[in-house]
């Protein structure tokens, strides 16, 4: 077994005044990376090299860092080097944390002007140069690297700066740089002072959500599971129900009593969800590049207003140049990513009555088609088809998939670099639900229901497991179907109700109307549930699928009649939050 050593890291800043034109030299001087490990399983590809020092420089951010997520080694960065595994002999699960251990640092970089100023970002080092010793900034001069995981150092203590499962067959390579970025820093850094060290551990097993649900109890020790109260999805979370019969009379203060964190299983372990009026799960992370416009009239989005409003295309604005973007977690997954919903460009407090619309992206149809048992599909196959496999084959992106897709491209992207490749699931399993004349086979135009209209409109039993491959969309994780194009979709039924909503049932023509929990915002938003075909409205049969209506409750609609809004849900890396607290006036914050 290895003995953990530590990176020293001393560094001494100078500013010049010259012309009104600021210039910083930063002289970064540090023994070796050695990383500790805990089992003799654990690997480290490691020669000890030479001291790193130079001279770090103010640098602007955007010279570093391309639209595409890659970072660039230019002169005024210091680097250095990991490589961690598993030992090819030994079959076990583990996971390697990088720590960044902050020992000392001067006001000016954590209140001051300059705050934010002191960057590191880990890189995935593809170059042929993997030997620790023979890393420098002269050797990877002007190459490029993707960004793994990337922060502000703004505090005193241990951060996580990147967490990962290892693996038996693969050495993971690691760049680590720490630099200024020129944009943030001001001249209050003369004299300031920084020291730490970057060390790393290995724990046997795989990453889990009691990893994550530990790193965000650290930030804010209200995160913790409810072990004490089972929630009842027949009713809504709270006690501040009111529940509407089909005699048209109402009860109300209606709840299980509800709010707080609670665990179910997913198809990655167990998963711990929020529920209720609860005030501990807000998250700032993006930021708008452009002005963001929504055209109605062609499905586009534009970053030009005049372009937007051209003609008779009706326009909406989403958001300014520079606007914060703001999420609530829906939970932690069973792999330790985070699941969160997208909230608007500031943080509201639940029950917020959102006429404004600032809590989605616009809206849109699901698809422009509802006619064949295809058209359910977040992807979907060929209507008129006589198989289940070519009826629901991933071959075309639905509406919103596209809808969703552009928006992340405009918007996210650049952010990629946090967000976890997760299964967001589009549950097309087939059951026969006799009593409503909903017996098909999912096929064409036979008239079926969706594994959800049994699990949710009558059971009233959510759960979190995607059942079929084909319906788990991922990006490239092989627990799924590897359909998507950007790791971003959208909340799911049972999601909506395990976060303190009632399901409308089905059988008793009842539904229980909830304003009092996180996912409410007074508008009819999309979920990617299939539902059912058939005639359940009208006369016409029509593909159905889930929404989070205004009223606070679930119901299903027709997927080209409804024209509803749109909230993307992702998943952040199980080390990306790393400060804040999750509250709406000191939210989670990435990096």
């Amino acid at each position: 077994m290895n003995n953990k050593k530590k990176l020293i890291i001393g560094i001494v800043l100078g500013i010049i005044l010259v012309s009104g034109i600021t210039y910083a030299i930063l002289t970064w001087t540090s023994t070796r990376i050695n990383l500790g490990i805990t089992s003799d399983c654990f690997t480290i590809d490691y020669t000890k090299g030479g001291d790193i020092t130079g001279s770090l420089k103010l640098l602007n951010e955007e010279d570093l860092i391309t639209n595409d997520n890659k970072f660039t080694i230019k002169n005024g960065v210091g680097i250095s080097s990991a490589n961690i595994g598993i030992n090819s002999n030994c079959n076990i699960e583990g996971y390697g944390r990088l720590l960044l251990n902050v020992t000392s640092i001067s006001s000016a970089f954590t209140t001051g002007g300059s705050v934010g100023s002191l960057k590191y970002v880990v890189l995935k080092n593809t170059s042929s140069i993997t030997n620790p010793s023979e890393v420098s900034v002269t050797s990877l001069l002007n190459q490029s690297f993707d960004i793994e995981a990337k922060g502000s150092i703004t505090s005193s203590g241990t951060k996580d700066i990147l967490v990962r499962n290892l693996s038996n067959t693969e050495i993971y390579k690691y760049l680590i740089i720490i630099y200024i970025d020129n944009n943030l820093a001001s001249n209050d850094v003369i004299g300031a002072t920084f020291t730490g060290n970057i060390s790393a551990d290995a724990t046997q097993g795989k990453l889990n959500a009691d990893y994550t649900l530990q790193k965000l109890n650290s930030l804010n020790s209200t995160i913790t599971v409810d072990t004490s109260k089972t929630p009842d999805f027949s009713t809504v979370s709270g006690n501040n129900g009111v529940k509407y019969n089909s005699d048209s009379t109402t009860v109300s203060n209606q709840g299980d009593g509800t709010k707080g964190i609670y665990a179910s299983e997913d198809d990655l372990g167990t998963s711990y969800y929020f529920r209720g009026a609860v005030e501990n799960n807000y998250v700032k992370f993006g930021k708008y590049s452009n002005d963001l416009y929504y055209s109605t009239n062609n499905a586009t989005f534009y970053s030009i207003g005049a372009n937007c409003q051209s003609g008779y295309d009706f326009c909406t604005k989403l958001a300014s140049t520079g606007d914060d973007m703001y999420w609530r977690i829906i939970r932690i997954n069973g792999d330790g990513s985070v699941r969160m919903i997208y909230a608007g460009t500031s943080p509201h407090e639940n029950g917020y009555d959102d006429n404004d619309y600032k809590t989605t992206i616009g809206y849109t149809k699901y698809n422009f088609n509802e006619d064949d048992n295809t058209y359910v599909g977040y992807m979907y196959g060929t209507a008129g088809s006589s198989t289940y496999d070519e009826t629901h084959s991933n071959t075309n992106d639905s509406t919103i998939k596209t809808f969703v897709d552009t928006w992340y491209q405009n918007s996210l992207s650049s952010y990629s670099y946090a967000i976890a490749d997760a299964i967001y699931c589009n549950d097309r399993n087939p059951v026969s639900l006799p009593a409503v004349g909903l017996t098909g086979t999912g096929v064409g135009t036979e008239y079926t229901a969706y594994a959800d209209a049994s699990r949710n409109w009558l059971a009233h039993n959510p759960s979190l497991k995607c059942t079929n491959k084909n319906d788990r969309f991922t990006v490239s994780n092989d627990i799924g179907n590897k359909a998507l194009t950007y790791p971003v979709g959208l909340i799911t039924t049972d999601e909506v109700s395990f976060a303190g909503a009632a399901v409308r049932d089905l059988v008793n023509s009842t539904y229980i109307t909830n304003k009092d929990y996180y996912l409410y915002n007074n508008q009819d938003y999309w979920t990617m549930t299939a539902d059912a075909y058939g005639p359940m409205n009208t006369s016409t049969p029509e593909a159905f699928v889930g929404i989070a209506n205004y009223n606070g409750y679930v119901e299903s609609v027709a997927v080209s009649r409804g024209i509803n809004y749109v909230r993307p849900v992702v998943s952040l890396n199980s080390d990306a939050i790393s400060r804040g607290s999750g509250t709406m006036i000191d939210p989670f914050v990435v990096g």
